[in-house]
């Protein structure tokens, strides 16, 4: 497990300013704990003097997870009601209007279909060119091979070390709740023990 912390902040060290990423990986390997430790990581690489609160700005699935869904607000059907997978995008489309920041994008495909992903690649691609230049980089953090096959992007990273080739073309293979759960607390325990062994 170390040595898999160790690939995480590899990862996060070697994300390049002022380019489009795209961060894949299975479930539990660690892509949220990137998300949520990488202003530390940019605040250092740029010398960011506002903190590691102020560097970074993101749309993530727990902040997109707040939008009521309730049978009563879909019964009223009010003009402020809209699908999930509307609601992602307005959400990314906001995140793009951002200015000297390293962008994070998590799971842009929440509540698409296919086709709708290949529709919001097309959107979005020259909203990320134009962010692009106004910000510092962008991460779009997916499990989609529709995002990573038609999302415009310069680099592209897989936790395990698999090519975007190689990570495209993959065979997809069961991956159980159970063996998630073991991997995703093993993981979460060895990265507190790091935490508190880097404080002592």
């Amino acid at each position: 497990m170390e040595q898999h912390i160790d690939r995480l902040i590899e990862i996060m060290e070697g994300l390049r300013l002022h380019e489009t990423t795209i961060l894949t990986g299975r479930n539990g390997q660690g892509k949220s704990f990137i998300r949520k430790v990488l202003p530390q990581f940019i605040a250092e690489k740029t010398g960011d003097g506002r903190g590691t609160g102020r560097c970074v700005a993101e749309t993530s699935l727990q902040r997109r997870m707040g939008c009521d869904l309730s049978f009563e607000r879909a019964w009223t059907c009010d003009n402020d009601w809209m699908p999930t997978s509307l609601e992602t995008l307005r959400n990314v489309e906001s995140l793009l209007h951002a200015s000297d920041r390293y962008l994070v994008i998590d799971e842009l495909e929440l509540g698409m279909g296919e086709e709708l992903q290949l529709g919001a690649c097309l959107h979005l691609a020259p909203l990320l060119r134009e962010s692009l230049e106004r910000n510092l980089g962008i991460l779009v953090i997916t499990h989609s091979r529709t995002i990573v096959e038609n999302l415009p992007h310069d680099g592209f990273v897989n936790i395990d070390g698999m090519t975007e080739e190689e990570w495209r073309h993959r065979p997809i293979e069961p991956y159980m709740p159970e063996a998630l759960k073991k991997t995703s607390d093993s993981l979460r325990r060895a990265i507190q023990k790091r935490l508190k062994d880097t404080d002592n």
